[in-house]
């Protein structure tokens, strides 16, 4: 048998190398910090070098593109804008999916707290849009079971909060009330809904999205299928049918 033997220079070697080290951070002139607050003097050398942009962008925002006639409030059960919001995406998101797959979507579901704000009649512009919806939410449409659809009612009818849905009506925890786009829920059918990545993720705890037969994402954020409908209707006209029809 060989022997080995490590040379002591070596040993010291990789100590050295696995010992922690320290290093000294040398302080920076430039180390003071600087609070934004209303006392900060404006740089009009900044300020000329944005002015063209910010003209621009104000000029886009303030766009009107579609006027609605009525309140659209959020709060509330079957609300116009809840009513609106799961409309216009069940439209849209028809539109691309019809094309890739020949069949429609079922249903559309939301959430309240996606719904930012409410609306007077009036005007809409391309920063209500922005408002209305601000995050960089996706489209997704999945596809439920029977048994999660009824899971989808139970967890509606039990909300403290009008949650934006379209091409399904019910009665509160009533199975046998359900209607998807006018025809008797099917326990042993297969249903698609449309909806965004967040809420298909599990959020506001919506916990029936999780584990879907099948999911699809459509590659268009829920914000710009909003403003694809308003671009296409000079004047919106709200469905104020209840979906939950005993609230």
């Amino acid at each position: 048998m060989k022997n080995f033997s490590i040379p002591i220079v070596l040993i010291l070697m990789i100590l050295e190398a696995c010992a922690p080290k320290i290093y000294q951070v040398q302080k920076s002139e430039f180390s003071e910090n600087t609070s934004i607050t209303a006392d900060l003097e404006e740089d009009e050398t900044i300020n000329a070098l944005i002015a063209p942009y910010k003209r621009e962008l104000q000029e886009t925002m303030d766009k009107t593109i579609s006027y609605t006639p009525i309140d659209l409030p959020k709060d509330g059960f079957n609300s116009p804008l809840a009513n609106l919001n799961c409309d216009m995406v069940l439209e849209e998101s028809n539109l691309i999916y019809e094309k890739k797959h020949h069949q429609k979507i079922d249903i559309c579901v939301l959430n309240w707290g996606g719904i930012r704000r409410s609306f007077t009649a009036g005007d809409l512009t391309v920063k209500n849009v922005f408002e209305l919806m601000p995050f960089e939410n996706e489209v997704v449409v999945i596809t439920l079971s029977g048994k999660q659809i009824l899971e989808l009612v139970k967890y509606m009818s039990e909300s403290s909060f009008g949650h934006p849905l379209s091409g399904i009506q019910f009665v509160s925890n009533d199975e046998s009330s359900i209607l998807i786009d006018g025809e008797k829920f099917d326990p042993n059918k297969n249903y698609t809904v449309v909806t965004n990545d967040f809420l298909q993720k599990g959020g506001d705890q919506m916990n029936f999205f999780e584990n879907p037969v099948s999911a699809e994402n459509l590659g268009i954020k829920q914000r710009d299928l909003i403003m694809n409908y308003f671009g296409k209707h000079d004047t919106i006209h709200v469905n104020l049918d209840k979906r939950i029809l005993d609230k």
